[in-house]
């Protein structure tokens, strides 16, 4: 829920009614449901029974809905505590979050089917626990996610779901967004990233690439200049050729590829990711001089971190629509992690964790010779886990979308993925528990894997939501159009770029504002820190556009 400061929300509507506000006071009309029915149901109560008619009205929502309710209101009515009536209705967005409708009574999970997901997906609870160790700032959600995506590049394509309308393979993108510095999200990306590279270098993609460089990358075709690489990148190009259209990208600091989008040169980049994520068994491309490039068996798993503010630089309504953000788990934390100073001294993952994935990557499942295709083995689904996945896909794509509290249209498409995004979880689970036991012939998805994917898929909703909301933000906006008001600066100086003095003594910003805003532009790839030399006097660090800059050595003018 993200409106206008000068608008009342519903929560501060509520709260306000219930601080004794006259009704004549308040426009019921402005809210949305369940807001307006509570809302309602507390005017008409007299001064003195408002508290109870809105506890009434609370009985009538589901108890998910309510908590959430009761949680917004309470938070409002502090806000008008601490602060007059009159003014605190501008600090009140800070104060609450989106409403999450409610997911219906059919799908939800069981107090026993909770119980039972806490039991399965062992090494996923020993990665969390490592990570939170090594990095306590990042929040477990995140740490969790790198886990399963990790555990999505060790299947490599080798596991599959078949249900009726197609075979599902659990690949995964995750993108993590957050405010910079003190959710610590790069490291926490590095640690995932440095298992792979120790367990399965080779299934890592490249994370900068062209369209055609991608494409050409998952086809498996040889790049100019391998014969003088040392033997030992020679060697790891051999074995990532194996699982060539079978491998994951890593990416810190990933509003870059998406703000690429706009740019003339990457423009079938979105294309091409939205196809090898989706696991097409031929994604092919046919040109003048290089002919026909065709990548087979297609797998595609991604994690990358940005900011909310850096987000806002793209297009976002492209992003929304387009069906690529939609395939992607998009995660903000839920709240702040507590303060924990890290532990001294260096920390090597624990033996139990390497062992598992490189037992599933390397033993577990076959391993495919260019080229040959890797095969895959079919899962088994326990009883019923289909009649469950059945129930949450309904609520999802039918029951939600389209009752009285449907969610914003933009998010849609990622409730109409949700269902396959539980599912892969759940077969991820069930394929780490094969890989540390012994026995069984393939993977068995259980129940309990089952409740443990959809509880795992709902906190990604509830992400979801946050995410939008926060893009709405009036601190982001104002982040970003500084950013902008910069970026344009740099824009206009040319190729010969600009001081940085010039720049925020120009829009008056403070040093450390601009210095901050100004990293945020370098790590998008934006701008670059160059030495300006003046006519007279010393040298001076100004920027420059890397699309000017680009201009300059293509010889194009615009």
């Amino acid at each position: 829920m993200s409106q206008d400061s000068t608008t009342p929300d519903g929560a501060w509507l509520v709260a306000r009614l219930l601080a004794g506000a006259p009704v004549t006071d308040i426009n019921i009309a402005s809210v949305s449901e369940p807001w307006a029915s509570l809302a309602q149901a507390t005017a008409e109560a007299s001064s003195g029974g408002r508290l109870a008619a809105f506890e009434d009205a609370l009985t009538k929502l589901p108890d998910h809905q309510a908590s959430e309710v009761r949680a917004k209101v309470g938070k409002a009515g502090r806000a008008i505590l601490k602060g007059s009536p009159d003014s605190a209705t501008a600090r009140l967005p800070d104060a609450t979050g989106p409403i999450i409708p409610a997911l219906p009574q059919a799908a939800r999970l069981t107090a026993e089917g909770e119980a039972q997901a806490a039991e399965v997906g062992r090494w996923l609870d020993a990665y969390v626990s490592f990570a939170c160790d090594v990095s306590p700032l990042t929040p477990p959600e995140l740490h969790q996610s790198a886990g399963l995506w990790l555990g999505s590049i060790a299947i490599a394509r080798r596991v599959r779901l078949r249900l009726r309308h197609d075979d599902l393979f659990p690949n995964l993108l995750v993108l993590w967004i957050c405010d910079t510095t003190i959710y610590a999200k790069t490291t926490g990306l590095n640690i995932a990233k440095r298992l792979a590279r120790a367990v399965f270098p080779h299934l890592l993609a490249v994370s900068e690439f062209s369209p055609e460089a991608l494409l050409d990358d998952f086809a498996g075709r040889q790049p100019l200049g391998l014969q003088d690489l040392p033997e030992e990148d020679r060697s790891l190009w051999t074995e990532r050729r194996n699982f060539a259209a079978q491998r994951g990208i890593v990416l810190d600091e990933a509003a870059s590829l998406f703000s690429s989008f706009k740019r003339d040169y990457n423009a079938g980049l979105p294309y091409y990711l939205l196809r090898l994520s989706d696991c097409d068994p031929e994604v092919e491309k046919l040109t003048r001089g290089a002919g026909k490039v065709v990548a087979h068996n297609t797998y595609l798993s991604f994690l990358g971190s940005t900011t909310a503010a850096s987000l806002m630089r793209t297009d976002l309504d492209f992003l929304w629509g387009s069906g690529l953000w939609p395939r992607f788990a998009l995660l903000t934390p839920s709240e702040l992690p507590p303060w924990r100073s890290p532990k001294p001294g260096h920390c090597d993952p624990p033996q139990a964790l390497t062992q598992t994935l490189r037992r599933l990557a390397e033993e577990k499942l076959p391993k495919p010779v260019y080229p040959a295709a890797p095969q895959a083995c079919d899962v088994q689904l326990g009883e019923d886990v289909h009649v469950a996945w059945r129930a949450y896909a309904r609520a999802m794509i039918r029951d939600i979308l389209t009752s009285p509290e449907a969610p914003d249209k933009r998010l849609w498409g990622v409730y109409g993925r949700l269902p396959s995004q539980a599912f892969k979880i759940a077969v991820i689970l069930a394929a780490l528990d094969w890989a540390e036991g012994d026995g069984a012939p393939v993977p068995v998805v259980s129940l309990a894997h089952w409740a443990r994917g959809q509880s795992i898929a709902e906190s990604w909703r509830a992400s979801a939501h946050r995410l939008l909301d926060s893009l709405s933000n009036r601190r982001v906006v104002e982040e970003h159009n500084k950013e902008d008001r910069i970026l344009h600066m740099i824009l206009a100086a040319g190729a010969r770029g600009i001081t940085a003095r010039s720049i925020y003594r120009t829009l008056g910003l403070r040093q450390a504002e601009f210095d901050l805003a100004v990293a945020g532009l370098v790590r998008d790839g934006l701008i670059q820190e160059v030495e300006i030399k003046p006519a007279r006097g010393p040298s001076a660090c100004g920027y420059v556009s890397t699309e000017n800059l680009s201009r300059e050595t293509t010889g194009l003018t615009g």
